[in-house]
């Protein structure tokens, strides 16, 4: 995409034609799968709606799963004036959306759905009723009598009733700075930067929340616990599993101390939860590293030293896995490490 960002544009243009909605066959117990090829911020936007319609539906009493409530949400969209009647009753609801992008390890791929079985495209013209609100109190005395009460509805903010979603985009500085080169966008992958904007969508508000300086808002912490906010700064930095040769990334991998937690009544130094002594791991890779027998050093924040049970030494850091083997010089480094 760099080295011909002009063909890369040309071929995005050119996929970007092959957007389609279709329905799959209904199955004998009358359900049906909805299968949408769509841009990623449409796609996005439109799963916000989906968990906040679910969300509204368990605040009602609904206590089905959350993926029912999902499927269930389908089906008020295809009303829209219900779907509105929701959002709008609820719009003052204290909800921000899911507290993070879905995993896309729960997603399946595209190649795994055979689009060759799914029926034609099924569209349908809905209109929505303009409804008007008015009351009058009816006239209780002579005094009364003359007067009517002329009741306003409350005033509805749209952006309110809107979905909400978290996008993560990382840029370099030379690409804000030119203006062009690629973006990488989390769950999605790299963009070029002309295509941001598709992806973001032109009828969205955006709230930015920009990462300038990820270690200069850092604060170590004393607890074992993870908080939020520092587990965040942690998954902008490394987004991927820290074990050698892994390649997950995801923001529901396991968040590991490298140096064991030590509760501070036992004698464990502060700030022992801190970047530099964090690495994220899948649940697999977190468990050897446990009870496998493999042990790691972190000499500096992201770069973490792996010894095998068998001894063999791996360097994992931003530009991969690099194997050392179990040479003299491996061992020194390992050794310097410690």
């Amino acid at each position: 995409m760099e080295a011909d960002a002009h063909a890369a544009e040309q071929r995005a243009a050119a996929a970007a034609q092959e957007r389609f909605v279709r329905l799959g066959r209904t199955s004998e117990h009358g359900l049906k799968l909805i299968i949408a090829r769509a841009t990623a911020g449409d796609a996005i936007w439109f799963k916000a709606t989906i968990d906040r319609i679910a969300d509204i539906l368990a605040r009602q009493g609904d206590e089905d799963p959350v993926d029912m409530r999902r499927s269930k949400a389908i089906g008020i969209l295809a009303q829209p004036a219900e779907a509105l009647r929701l959002l709008c009753e609820h719009h003052d609801d204290d909800w921000d959306g899911p507290a993070e992008p879905e995993d896309p390890a729960d997603e399946p791929a595209e190649d795994e759905i055979d689009l060759d079985q799914t029926a034609a495209s099924e569209t349908a013209d809905t209109s929505v009723r303009d409804q008007e609100c008015q009351a009058s109190d009816p006239a209780s005395s002579e005094e009364t009598s003359h007067r009517s009460l002329q009741l306003k509805p409350p005033q509805f903010d749209p952006t309110k009733a809107r979905p909400r979603a978290i996008v993560y985009v990382h840029l370099s500085v030379e690409a804000l700075t030119a203006g062009t080169g690629i973006a990488r966008v989390e769950n999605v992958g790299p963009l070029l930067l002309s295509r941001l904007q598709m992806l973001l969508g032109e009828r969205c508000m955006i709230s930015l929340k920009p990462v300038i300086d990820l270690p200069a808002g850092h604060i170590p912490v004393d607890c074992y616990e993870i908080p939020a906010s520092l587990r965040e700064q942690l998954l902008l930095r490394y987004p991927a599993d820290v074990f050698p040769y892994a390649n997950t990334i995801s923001r529901s991998v396991d968040i590991d101390h490298t140096i064991a937690y030590m509760n501070m009544k036992d004698g464990g130094p502060p700030g022992q939860t801190r970047i530099g002594n964090l690495g994220p791991h899948a649940r697999y890779h977190h468990r050897v590293k446990t009870f496998g027998g493999w042990r790691v050093f972190q000499p500096e924040p992201g770069s973490w030293l792996w010894r095998s049970p068998h001894g063999r030494i791996y360097l994992v850091n931003a530009a991969g896995t690099h194997p050392l083997g179990n040479t003299k010089f491996a061992t020194t480094i390992w050794r310097g490490a410690a």
